[in-house]
């Protein structure tokens, strides 16, 4: 007669014999991110090409940042250098170099927002909008990307502002939108929140930076290209 405790581990045995419910094979993961790519890099009304930095960034961050959000950012300027290939670091004062994009971001109450945006060139009517976002970045250039200024406000509660700070970074590279199908995600609004780029994250990020991708590239171009790009960033993740 079996026992009720060997009857139960041989059920523990069985269920461990079958597959993972949660197992998610590469092709099945290129095709659940390939639409959340379109979304994050051409955007719910599609852009039709690329938009993308194109070169080595520096993040000056500029209001009373705590240690612990200074140290996010230096972790994610360091994840970032991986992901994009370019050198990305955390810059102190204005010590920009020639090479680099500039990346401001402000760290200050909704009230004191202004005077830090009278310094960007950013038009007065969007000016006086960015002040009542929690926070949110405008980017500069064409296709290419060359300057950011992000604002965040201070108001917010510390595991928030460090949620901003990878999501507007990281949105001000290139990939420009939000979508809900990621969660948690830093491109998910209404998510969980982030202090660290997600695995789904990362490998948007790495497949905008490919070596097959470039700024200005047609949207169509790249939708072609994707499911490879995706496959090899995610293999990329893996090793």
């Amino acid at each position: 007669m079996i026992t009720r405790l060997a009857f139960a581990c041989l059920a523990l045995l069985f269920l461990a014999a079958l597959p993972s419910a949660e197992a998610e094979t590469r092709a099945e993961r290129v095709e659940r991110l390939a639409p959340a790519f379109e979304a994050i890099v051409f955007g719910l009304r599609p852009r039709p090409i690329v938009l993308r930095v194109d070169g080595p960034v520096v993040l000056q961050p500029s209001g009373p940042f705590s240690d612990e959000s200074r140290a996010v950012l230096q972790r994610h300027a360091e994840d970032l250098t991986l992901l994009t290939g370019y050198a990305v670091r955390v810059g102190d004062g204005e010590d920009t170099r020639p090479e680099e994009r500039p990346f401001w971001i402000y760290l200050s109450l909704a009230k004191d927002m202004p005077p830090h945006l009278d310094r960007s060139w950013i038009a007065g009517w969007l000016q006086r909008r960015m002040p009542a976002s929690f926070c949110a970045f405008v980017t500069r250039g064409d296709h290419r990307i060359k300057e950011a200024v992000i604002t965040i406000n201070l108001g917010l509660t510390e595991e928030t502002i460090q949620h901003c700070l990878i999501e507007e970074t990281s949105q001000s590279l290139g990939a420009i939108d939000d979508t809900p199908r990621l969660n948690p995600s830093a491109f998910n609004d209404l998510g969980g929140l982030v202090d660290r780029l997600q695995p789904d994250d990362r490998v948007i990020l790495r497949a905008l930076f490919a070596p097959e991708m470039r700024a200005g590239l047609q949207r169509e171009e790249v939708l072609g290209l994707l499911p490879g790009i995706l496959d090899r960033a995610i293999a990329a993740e893996e090793n």
